[in-house]
């Protein structure tokens, strides 16, 4: 177990608590740095108390062993008090379980964001400049853990793990934006780091690339950039159609001018992992319905604070019932699930005798979080009656621009 990580709590752990207790005490009464004994007993507390794979019970019985040496004495009451605010969601940057929370995709680029401008983060994804000569791998992970809890609140879970996987010590790989292992991660440097201390390993040579590369990778996961022109918007979405989304030889793929014009610029933080899995899905439906129309055409807008991308199925319609309309079950609500707090949704459809404009994701789209942090969207579609027939189906996925600040 590595305190503060997220990792599957076990029943041993619990009794890990207990005995740290021992140490907790020491910590109190002969205040010494963290660094001498190796443990900062309010981020392991807290650390456990948020672990999104812990269950209830897990996390009252640590705060019950937390209220014992408060009445010991040990634990002065504000200290027990703000770690159950914490595991209660009422303060320190975490989240309620089970109450109401609501769709909201620039919470993900904010937090994305971090990794431009604040350098708490910055530096797991940029080369050193003259700013951090003395890089300290240690220091720089520790407060980074320290903040990460208050600035990824109310993300995709999806995007929190797989961010967290990369740069923090977990069990668990980190994923590049088709799925696959990240083969080099900030884990496997840091030997490196403490043997060359208050040195970047950027540029350090690791299975035969520099760290570099797979730093890019992790970057090309969670922003679409234009300082390469084979990762512009563009090119990887018009590759991942052909090669993995729509790969069907019957299906003729067509990209609109202005597809290429506005995507050749458009440069957002978004979670591209989460976006590919959701247009592998729309694929799917869209393969599926070959026989109903092979003609797919791809367009882009953009507005002052979002770029909306359409991938229209002309000549086709939708014949599910009502109650898979509702987006609760089955694939619609799996899709709504990926995209969760990373981009909103909307289909324009040709329905039976009528068109329908369906609202699968917006700012109103509520959803719950169970008590492992696990979120799913819990209210149904919105449909309205489309004014004009669609003459086919229409995905319209609208990303956030960045925000600026």
């Amino acid at each position: 177990m590595n305190y503060g990580e997220y990792d599957i709590i076990r029943p041993e752990d619990i009794a890990t608590v207990e005995k740290e207790m021992k140490v907790l005490r020491v910590s109190l009464e002969e205040p010494r740095k963290p660094a001498e004994k190796g443990l900062d007993y309010s981020s392991f507390i807290n650390g456990l108390l948020n672990n999104p794979n812990s269950t209830k019970q897990d996390r009252e019985r640590i705060v019950e062993l937390l209220l014992k040496e408060r009445d010991k004495g040990f634990v002065t009451k504000e200290q027990v008090e703000q770690m159950i605010l914490e595991f209660k969601g009422d303060g320190g940057g975490t989240i309620k379980y089970g109450s109401k929370h609501f769709h909201d995709p620039k919470r993900m680029i904010g937090f994305l964001y971090q990794f431009s401008k604040n350098d708490s983060y910055k530096w797991f994804t940029h080369a050193p400049d003259a700013t951090n000569q003395d890089f300290d791998y240690e220091a720089y992970v520790e407060n980074a853990k320290r903040g990460f809890q208050a600035i990824a609140k109310g993300i995709n879970q999806y995007t929190w793990n797989n961010v967290y996987n990369f740069i923090f010590d977990t069990k668990d790989a980190a994923k590049d934006s088709f799925n696959n292992d990240i083969k080099i991660r900030w884990k496997d440097l840091k030997v490196w780091c403490m043997e060359h201390r208050f040195m970047h390993p950027y540029y350090e040579l690791v299975d035969d690339y520099t760290f570099e590369r797979y730093i890019t990778i992790f970057k090309n996961t969670i922003e679409f950039r234009t300082d390469d022109n084979n990762m512009i918007f563009a090119n990887r979405i018009e590759d991942f159609m052909y090669d993995f989304a729509i790969k069907s030889s019957d299906i003729s793929l067509e990209f609109l001018d202005s597809f290429y014009s506005i995507g050749g610029s458009l440069r957002v933080y978004i979670d591209v992992r989460q976006l590919f899995t959701a247009f592998v899905e729309i694929g799917k439906w869209i393969v599926s319905n070959k026989s109903k129309s092979n003609k797919v055409e791809f367009s882009l807008d953009e507005a002052e604070d979002r770029y909306v991308f359409s991938i229209f199925h002309k000549g086709s319609f939708m014949n599910i019932d009502d109650e898979k309309l509702k987006g609760l079950s089955g694939d619609f609500h799996k899709i709504r699930n990926i995209l969760l707090n990373v981009a909103d949704w909307t289909i324009e459809a040709d329905v039976k005798d009528s068109s329908l404009h369906i609202v699968c994701l917006d700012s109103q789209t509520e959803y719950n979080l169970n008590d492992r942090k696990k979120a799913t969207v819990s209210s149904a579609n919105k449909l309205e009656a489309a004014q004009q027939k669609i003459g086919g189906v229409k995905h319209i996925i609208t990303l956030y621009k960045n925000i600026q600040s």
